[in-house]
């Protein structure tokens, strides 16, 4: 009996039940920040004694948001692995997300935001449930692009944005159960509404995968996870990640501050702003959904950081270390077009990733250490903004802001080859009709050696890089080329 070759088997592409959860969850993300982030720090400085106390109390906010998104992190990541109930995490991150958005509105007081935002915080580790779905039952050469359609499915939320703030602004002061409801905390109730219809659809609609990937808690030492890590190269993905989302926290969370600032106090110009940014991220999107437009994730990542960089630098310039705030259209423009390359990266790093470290059974742990380092990235970039725009001044901060980003740039030289495995599982060409005759008419004939020269002439492409002929001989053994 001739030894088998075994190559892992691939799951098919979930239907629209298996990934409603998903969609749901991207959602709810976008309008997290499109809805509470044009009117938070207004918020926060109309209940703060002054305006250095509403500078801070406005990074400590994000400060505690993100350490308690890390917390949730490690918790749903180990639940994922052990039990395989993808649902039942997200529903219960939904429904903390519910909660803090309640207590955020009701608890009209810097402890009760700082509050509501450290239980939205731990909502929003439901992320890890979602990558760690998408790194279990989503085929590798889906994977970008169900990343790409996931980002734009979040950024075409963000729009919708400005059509509530609009509407929120005509929210006088009035009182629903004795809360006092304004134009300042009613994002917070939508916040809270959408938590809610997206915890209906994970428990009506969603289905847990029919296979699931599980492994014990604990099982996974540190030795292991950094050999894989250092086997793959896939830490690189995490200095990428944190660059990422210091930079973005650090542009995003300035936006109200510089506006509110040079041109007074307006959410609803905020939205818009918030919205263009999103209009030009959901054209992204798009275009890298469309997998033939790049063949490698790690050079779509490299170019569009080099475009992040142009960026950067002409924020620095412009609004970080100008005595002269910069016109409105001006920033605008650079606040829209910057999206384009900052989602640019996005889907190539979260699938690359995912491809690289997929096949060990842990795969809830490496995800929820891979939204750890964006966290906490957020969280530190936090409190460099509350303490730049109440203390020392942003130009230092924006420095800082281009240094980590050039900081990304050795680490991913050192492990450039070994990210090629990754590109691998992009798919191939499909077969042409001919040769998907020539290549099944050889199945049947059950002669290894004919089918092995036929391919090797170039009669016959397999559908992939890592495809596997495989049929059945003489006594019933398994055998493939």
């Amino acid at each position: 009996m001739q030894e088998a070759l075994l190559e892992e088997e691939e799951e098919e592409m979930p239907g629209f039940r298996g990934l409603a959860g998903l969609y749901a969850v991207q959602i709810v993300s976008s309008f997290d920040n499109a809805l509470v982030l044009p009117s938070m720090f207004l918020y926060v400085r109309s209940v703060a004694a002054s305006e250095t106390q509403a500078h801070l109390f406005y990074g400590a906010a994000q400060t505690v948001y993100f350490l308690c998104r890390v917390c949730g992190q490690v918790v749903v990541g180990r639940v994922v692995d052990s039990s395989g109930r993808y649902g039942v995490a997200m529903g219960s991150c939904l429904g903390l997300g519910a909660t803090g958005s309640a207590l955020y509105v009701a608890r009209r007081s810097v402890v009760g935001i700082v509050a509501g935002r450290a239980l939205l915080g731990f909502g929003s580790a439901v992320s890890v449930a979602s990558l760690s779905f998408v790194a279990s039952h989503i085929p590798k050469s889906q994977r970008t692009k169900l990343f790409a359609r996931l980002m734009g499915l979040q950024r075409a939320s963000t729009p919708i944005a400005p059509l509530a703030v609009l509407g929120l602004e005509g929210v006088r002061k009035s009182r629903v159960f004795s809360v006092r409801i304004d134009s300042l905390n009613a994002p917070g109730i939508l916040v809270g509404l959408f938590n809610l219809l997206a915890l209906g659809v994970v428990l009506v609609v969603f289905r847990e995968p029919s296979s699931k990937r599980r492994a014990t808690p604990g099982t996974a030492s540190t030795k292991d996870v950094v050999g894989v890590l250092g086997r793959t190269g896939a830490w690189v993905s995490y200095v990428l990640s944190f660059q990422n989302n210091w930079n973005n926290q650090v542009v995003v969370w300035t936006l109200p501050l510089v506006t509110t600032a040079a041109f007074g106090p307006s959410p609803i110009r905020d939205a818009f702003l918030f919205a263009s940014g999103g209009v030009v991220g959901l054209a992204t999107a798009f275009c890298l959904s469309k997998r033939r437009l790049f063949s490698s994730d790690r050079r779509m990542i490299v170019a569009s950081q080099m475009g992040v960089g142009c960026f950067l630098v002409a924020f620095a310039g412009l609004v970080g270390c100008s005595s002269r705030p910069p016109p409105l259209a001006v920033v605008w423009v650079l606040f829209s077009l910057y999206y384009a390359p900052f989602i640019g990266q996005m889907p190539s790093n979260n699938a690359m990733y995912s491809k690289l470290v997929s096949d060990n059974p842990n795969i809830g742990l490496f995800q929820s250490i891979l939204e750890v380092s964006k966290s906490t990235a957020r969280a530190l970039a936090g409190l460099a903004i509350g303490r730049a725009y109440a203390v020392s001044g942003p130009c230092g901060l924006w420095l800082a802001t281009l240094a980590i980003w050039g900081s990304q740039f050795v680490p991913t030289a050192l492990v450039w080859s070994k990210l090629a495995v990754a590109d691998d599982a992009a798919p191939a060409a499909p077969l042409s009709r001919q040769r998907q005759a020539l290549f099944y008419e050889l199945v049947p004939s059950l002669d290894a050696e004919a089918a092995r020269r036929r391919l090797n002439q170039g009669f016959v492409s397999p559908p992939s890089p890592t495809f596997l002929l495989q049929f059945s001989v003489g006594d019933g053994e398994t055998q493939m080329l």
